[in-house]
């Protein structure tokens, strides 16, 4: 379904949120024959246009997503791993994440 609004509509799942993952979820369970649909607060036009997403080098986007080679591949499946290289994307040997109070801290290793 597309547009900004549905209205009344019945769906065998009905996932929230539109980023990466949830995207990538109701597009695998549509696949599936389920009837599936997804809330995002965003409008579809503004996840789409250009610089939506910082793919220009000149844009700056402190977030960042570490992508596993399993997911890579479930993206390949579902023939959205285009729409990930067609942004701005590198490997990466090593990175630290650590949230604003300083509490937590996980490390993702590229050889693990």
């Amino acid at each position: 379904m597309t547009g900004e609004s549905v209205g009344a509509a019945c769906f065998d799942i009905l996932v929230v949120g539109g980023g990466m993952v949830g995207s990538a979820l109701a597009l695998g369970l549509s696949r599936q024959g389920w009837n599936t649909g997804l809330v995002e607060g965003a409008r579809v036009q503004d996840l789409l246009a250009p610089g939506a997403t910082a793919s220009h080098t000149d844009d700056f986007e402190p977030r960042v997503s570490a992508i596993s080679l399993a997911s890579e591949q479930l993206l390949e499946r579902l023939r959205a791993w285009r729409h990930v290289q067609a942004g701005r994307h590198c490997g990466y040997r090593g990175m630290t994440v650590w949230d604003a109070d300083g509490t937590g801290r996980i490390r993702f290793d590229a050889a693990e």
